[in-house]
């Protein structure tokens, strides 16, 4: 078989924000659109118009079967990705597949592999916040341009409750200063951009049209997005700012007003994903779970656990099923119950004995009750329900009633 012609993809070479001997090496941003040097002005202007703080506690995410595969391509293991026409694909459980590079210049295998494995918790936290700070300023003039809005990398961060780089005035005193965020802190933000945008997305997806669901296709990247940049005191180009937009596919579903966004809780972004591990994939999986089920107003429908953590792509330690795996799931759902993402505490509805030998086989074909937090439940039921419309009464009809 020919191999592939070796892939070219532009690549930009920025510096952070910091004095010259304090700067590393710079970091290659291979999916970046270009943004013009007559447009840097004007760009720049709209991120000075960011307000300083956001005072919501919830963002509007997007929650398409798009954003679906690629939570669940992000957080899959490698070896979950197989070979397709020479580069790795990974099929979700929505039959989309996602793939690594361009359209015309999907990634070689050995290439595709290395950036599988840059994949994770917080590669999905980025996109589910992007995209929700997206849909927050979509509609505002003073801060989009092209489709994409202004927004500062910190912006990330504090969503994710990170706190900023600190340090004591002087010796002595319990007054502190800040710097500001770590520069390897916005380096991931800038990292996890730049993946998001290399992850394509082909396969059919259903739309609703005139009240008929239709299939239409889709290939192309997940978002894009590009980076504005200023110079410093030292003469250098740093990054002020990013402009973030959905990939062309949101097109398909908006062009027919099909609107699909899940109220996702701050708490949620500020789960660790190295120690609330499972904590996150369980939340950022509910999530798109309630607003399908919103609708239909019945977010108290039970779930298999194991189905659950399917979904939530979790895998199962079988070797450790019943020690230790069984009891850290456990934890991790009291522990959302405990900082208020689940609105109650969750509960088992299957005959389970844990004092028997091997009890892992029903624990996983348990049926489990997880409800939402009533704020989000009370948002669903008020946002989605359909709106009654008045009868219409032929006017000969309505002419006779009126007489009576």
């Amino acid at each position: 078989m020919v191999s592939r012609r070796k892939k070219t993809h532009q690549q930009l070479s920025l510096e952070v924000d910091l004095p010259p001997q304090q700067q590393k090496k710079p970091m290659l941003l291979i999916n970046a659109s270009p943004v013009d040097a007559s447009e840097r002005e004007e760009r720049l202007e709209m991120l000075d118009r960011i307000p300083s703080e956001m005072e919501t506690t919830h963002l509007s995410s997007t929650n398409y079967a798009v954003d679906k595969s690629i939570r669940e391509a992000t957080l899959a293991g490698h070896d979950q990705w197989k070979e397709e026409e020479e580069t790795l694909v990974f099929t979700s459980s929505t039959r989309l597949k996602v793939y690594l590079g361009t359209i015309q210049d999907p990634l070689e295998i050995p290439v595709a592999l290395k950036r599988i494995q840059e994949l994770g918790e917080t590669t999905a936290l980025t996109a589910r916040i992007v995209l929700g700070i997206w849909n927050l300023r979509r509609a505002n003039n003073q801060l989009t341009k092209n489709g994409s809005v202004a927004m500062r990398l910190e912006e990330v961060l504090e969503w994710r409750g990170i706190k900023k780089h600190s340090y004591i005035a002087y010796p002595g005193t319990e007054i502190r200063y800040t710097d500001g965020y770590r520069s390897e802190q916005k380096e991931r933000v800038l990292k996890d951009l730049d993946l998001l945008a290399s992850c394509c997305v082909r396969g059919k997806v259903a739309v609703a049209y005139k009240g008929k669901k239709t299939n239409i296709g889709i290939n192309g990247p997940y978002l894009r997005y590009s980076v504005v940049t200023h110079e410093t005191l030292w003469a250098e180009e740093a990054i002020a700012g990013v402009f973030v937009a959905p990939g062309d596919w949101i097109s398909i579903y908006t062009e027919q007003d099909n609107y699909f966004f899940a109220e996702i809780d701050r708490r949620i972004f500020q789960l660790n994903p190295q120690n609330e591990q499972h904590e996150l994939r369980l939340a950022l999986y509910l999530t798109e779970r309630w607003r399908t089920n919103g609708k239909r107003t019945d977010n108290d429908e039970p779930i298999v656990m194991a189905d659950l953590l399917a979904a939530s792509m979790i895998r199962v330690d079988k070797t450790n099923l019943t020690t230790r795996f069984a009891p850290r799931i456990h934890k991790a759902l009291n522990n959302l119950w405990q900082k208020g993402i689940i609105g109650a505490e969750p509960i088992c509805l299957s005959p389970l004995n844990t004092t028997k030998a091997r009890w892992g086989k029903d624990w996983l074909s348990s049926r489990w009750r997880i409800i939402p937090p009533s704020e989000i439940q009370q948002f669903y039921e008020t946002t989605l329900r359909p709106v009654a419309i008045p009868k219409r009464i032929p006017p000969h009809r309505k002419k006779k009633e009126e007489a009576q």
